[in-house]
């Protein structure tokens, strides 16, 4: 198996895995440009002392059944301490090959795209479902699985619409076409009037009578800005505060006030039963 090691450090290379074609090594077609664009991402394991990490990349379910396939007799390569779960947290995933994994933690990185809808919850609870369950000693208090989520779906701090354009603005006098009507609304200032007279009341019924929406949110007062670091959500796991010795893996998310540690330390799993 190719990889690379140094010192109490290894790197394995588990994927993408090759089948003999009439030309030589070929991978698999898994129907579509899209699937195996993900399904022959590089599926890594780093191996430090006790401690195992995989780093899963964009598999999806055509590449995991075929895996699990591949490792039908060496099921226990793809056990792990830490995983990095599967393209963002898409729902694209094989239950059976998560619960080939029994990952005592897992990182959900949902960096890709607000749309997605990453992480989707299917995957929150399979990721949870299938880990590695250690308990306190008086079995009252879990130790592990744990789940983390960058959650990116909250990665930014939405602002009020407070312009709003049309090009043609529909009344209970009927259609107003032809003109561009700017109305404003604060939630603030209880006294505005908008620019063609209105109160705010008057704002919220008219509006209601826009459909379909035409015009848009003025971009310069929409007030949308990236949160800062300081401003991430609870649970959301920075770069570099997943940690480990080789015998205990520590992750650690930042709190709201960004002035301390929610720190969790397991041991890694010599033997991965």
């Amino acid at each position: 198996m190719p990889g690379w090691e140094n010192g109490a450090a290894r790197v394995r290379v588990l994927a993408p895995l090759t089948l003999a074609g009439p030309d030589g090594p070929a991978l698999p077609d898994f129907e579509s440009t899209s699937q195996n664009t993900n399904g022959h991402s590089v599926l890594l394991r780093i191996d430090y002392g006790n401690a195992q990490i995989l780093l899963t990349g964009d598999l999806n379910k055509n590449s995991m059944h075929y895996l699990l396939r591949g490792y039908a007799d060496h099921e226990t390569e793809l056990r792990c301490d830490l995983a990095k779960a599967c393209h963002h947290g898409s729902h694209d995933i094989s239950y059976r090959f998560l619960s080939e994994l029994k990952a005592g933690a897992t990182v959900i990185s949902s960096g890709d795209s607000e749309g997605y809808g990453h992480p989707r919850p299917e995957v929150v609870g399979a990721s949870a479902t299938t880990g590695h369950v250690e308990t306190s000693a008086d079995g009252d208090r879990l130790i592990t699985p744990l789940i983390y989520s960058t959650e990116v779906e909250r990665g930014v701090s939405l602002g009020i619409a407070k312009v709003l354009a049309f090009s043609s603005y529909p009344s209970a006098a009927g259609p107003l076409s032809g003109a561009l009507f700017r109305r404003r609304y604060s939630g603030s200032d209880p006294g505005l009037r908008d620019r063609t007279g209105g109160q705010r009341g008057q704002w919220h019924q008219d509006l209601a009578l826009l459909h379909p929406l035409r015009g848009g949110v003025d971009p310069e007062e929409r007030g949308a800005q990236p949160r800062r670091p300081a401003d991430a959500p609870p649970g959301a796991v920075r770069p570099g505060q997943v940690r480990t010795n080789g015998e205990l893996v520590l992750c650690a998310t930042q709190t709201d006030s960004a002035e301390g540690w929610v720190i969790h330390a397991f041991k890694a799993r010599p033997d991965k039963p």
